[in-house]
């Protein structure tokens, strides 16, 4: 799971199955009504003025049922609710279900999402929207990946583009670098930040890491 800024969630469900195997992915939205489909997203209406983006990227032949579910108990009727419930089916073997979901308050605007793939595996997603350029990525195993400027040796990892802002999060890796921007690190999960000429670091853990900028490197224990 990444919870980005309060922007967005990304759930990504890697799997280790037989070919032969049937797999289903549930989502249960408090909620009168929907809009959309697998290929467009959908827009779950809210109740209290905030609704709900839902993106499956990447899986083209699934099989999507919703269904309206009604919450039966001893609630008075102006509490009474009922649930949407997502269901999509991947084809035999399908390894990996990849999930966004934004809240849409009035005034937000959706975004899109396409997954990132390595070897043939789904590593992650490119989210892209109003004021919002992000790369996540996300693998069981240690990959090498790069593209959109990216580089990335690592497990999970982010960059998070704003207009006002940068941020390189690195959880589980060795090296993740934005453009002219560089983390390398031996142990701690790092997190930097630029905004305007401020820049910030918070670390998690032991070791040593290092950043690069341009032709300036300084090296951290």
């Amino acid at each position: 799971l990444f919870w980005i800024k309060n922007d967005y969630l990304i759930m990504h469900d890697a799997l280790h199955v037989d070919a032969d195997i049937p797999s289903h992915w549930h989502l249960q939205v408090v909620g009168d009504e929907h809009t959309g489909d697998l290929k467009n997203g959908w827009i779950f209406k809210g109740r209290f003025g905030t609704d709900l983006q839902v993106l499956m990227p990447g899986l083209d032949d699934a099989e999507v049922s919703v269904k309206q579910t009604p919450i039966l108990d001893t609630r008075p009727e102006d509490e009474c609710f009922s649930m949407r419930h997502l269901q999509v089916s991947g084809t035999l073997g399908t390894d990996n279900y990849l999930g966004v979901l934004r809240p849409l308050a009035a005034g937000r605007k959706p975004v899109n999402a396409e997954p990132i793939r390595h070897q043939g595996q789904v590593v992650g997603a490119t989210i892209l929207g109003d004021r919002i350029e992000d790369i996540i990525l996300s693998s069981r195993d240690r990959i090498a990946w790069q593209g959109h400027g990216v580089r990335f040796d690592g497990r999970y990892g982010a960059v998070l583009v704003r207009p006002d802002r940068l941020t390189l999060a690195l959880l589980d890796g060795r090296a993740i670098s934005y453009k002219d921007l560089c983390i390398t690190s031996d142990g701690p999960m790092i997190e930097l930040a630029i905004q305007g000429n401020d820049l910030s670091v918070v670390t998690r853990g032991s070791g040593r890491f290092t950043l690069t900028r341009g032709n300036q490197t300084q090296h951290f224990n």
